[in-house]
């Protein structure tokens, strides 16, 4: 439930920084933000942004993996 909620507020904030309400400073919190096609592509927060996704993967696998070994 809490991403679903998460998910909303970024799609919330990219329809609200379309619309000119919400400024480029909190928008650039948004992932959305690095490959929307209405600004400048910005190679450095590509990468950053498949850092972040890495580091996730991995924790992710490694938490479920733990939760496992308990039943075992």
């Amino acid at each position: 439930g809490l991403s679903y909620g998460f998910l909303v507020l970024l799609i919330m904030m990219e329809i609200l920084w379309e619309q000119r309400t919400v400024s480029d400073a909190l928008y650039a919190f948004s992932p959305f933000s690095w490959v929307n096609p209405m600004r400048e592509l910005q190679p450095a927060g590509l990468v950053w942004l498949v850092i972040a996704t890495a580091i996730l993967a991995v924790t992710g696998s490694r938490l479920f993996r733990a939760r496992d070994a308990a039943l075992q």
